[in-house]
């Protein structure tokens, strides 16, 4: 199998993509060891999807993940999960279960939940290649097959799979936990928090009047990602108290959203991610919900729906009515593809810097 760029899922699920470079995939336990590289973190008591696409059925399409549901959610689960498969012109997939113990001789566990995903599948046309599980994805672990063959083997390590350099090289942190993902965007203690509202509220009272202060945040916003692309690989970035109170009132700007947005657009986009993230979880709500949402929507367009999700639910925490971070959890939801999200975020940018433009003093509404 080769992998390729692939699309978001349902909120119940966990979208991505792989690093652009190509891989094969020969057997069912290196494709395995690529799932927390593939989702970016090591899945446990989940379920994984991996889209198959292309005439001979090489091309790695969406990796989707979700809990493990309770018995009465199977049918339902089942149902969700077909959703984004058939939105990708999805010609097979793998099916992966992670966690559980075996029971004697009865096989793998949770073979309901896989049945009843198979047979929807089935009913959209949808082929199961493999149907794979696995206790835990770790270095020597286990895994069976739910076929009539009840084949196994056991896992290589994934830290030292193909797909592993792949991310390393690319600059993309595999965390091992969702959890540990989350602290990614998880918002500074509250007491920081309230002195930084201080210091934004009175830089953005002296700002105001200031026709310079546009431009100087567009270039304070290029340095500060310039200066993050220097350390990429060393951990979270940190930035200065200066520099959040700064750029959290430049990203009020219509003009330094829209070169983010270019940032965001970028070949290699994990420098400027590496920012939003920073500042998500530095800047004080409700200021914190642009670099929130810019961090979705970068993302999003390199495949990690993840995170996405996540950065988007933060930014409608921070403000639940900010119109793009809703219009983004929406795209999110119908499993939009990212060049579809790319084009939709564009046009929004370039409305509403039209009706900021338009409601100044010397614009014409």
């Amino acid at each position: 199998m080769t992998t390729s760029p692939a699309a978001p899922a349902p909120p119940t699920t966990t979208p991505t993509t792989a690093p652009e470079p190509q891989l094969s995939f020969t057997e069912p336990g290196e494709l395995i060891a690529a799932v927390p590289h593939l989702l970016g973190f090591t899945p446990s008591d989940s379920i994984v999807l991996i889209t198959l696409t292309g005439p001979d059925l090489t091309m790695i399409g969406a990796t989707l993940r979700a809990d493990l549901p309770p018995p009465d959610q199977v049918p339902a689960m089942a149902r969700r999960l077909l959703v984004p498969v058939l939105r990708h012109d999805t010609t097979a997939t793998v099916l992966m279960v992670v966690g559980g113990a075996l029971q004697d001789e009865s096989g793998p566990p949770h073979r309901d939940l896989v049945d009843a995903v198979a047979d929807e599948l089935a009913e959209g046309g949808v082929a199961v290649a493999w149907a794979l599980w696995v206790a835990a994805i770790e270095d020597g672990a286990p895994w069976r097959s739910y076929g009539e063959e009840q084949g196994g083997g056991v896992v290589p390590d994934p830290s030292a799979s193909g797909m592993a350099h792949l991310a390393t090289a690319s600059g993309i942190v595999t965390y091992p936990s969702r959890d540990e993902l989350a602290a990614t965007v998880a918002p500074d203690p509250p007491v920081l928090l309230a002195e930084r509202a201080e210091a934004v509220d009175a830089h953005a009272a002296d700002a105001a009047g200031d026709v310079e202060s546009e431009a100087r945040g567009v270039r304070l916003m290029r340095d500060t990602v310039r200066r993050a692309a220097l350390d990429v690989g060393r951990g979270p970035l940190e930035l200065d108290e200066d520099t959040v109170v700064r750029l959290a009132v430049a990203l009020s700007y219509p003009r330094v959203r829209d070169v983010c947005l270019r940032l965001a657009g970028q070949p290699e986009p994990i420098a400027a991610e590496r920012v939003w993230a920073a500042l998500t979880r530095a800047i004080p709500p409700p200021w914190c919900s642009e670099a929130a949402l810019l961090l979705a929507i970068t993302a999003y367009l390199r495949g990690d729906g993840a995170l996405a999700g996540m950065a988007v639910d933060r930014a409608l925490e921070a403000d639940e009515a900010h119109p793009l971070a809703g219009l983004v959890r929406w795209a999110l939801n119908l499993s939009m593809r990212p060049d579809q999200l790319r084009r939709l975020v564009e046009r929004s940018y370039a409305l509403a810097e039209r009706s900021d433009a338009a409601t100044t003093p010397d614009g014409s509404g």
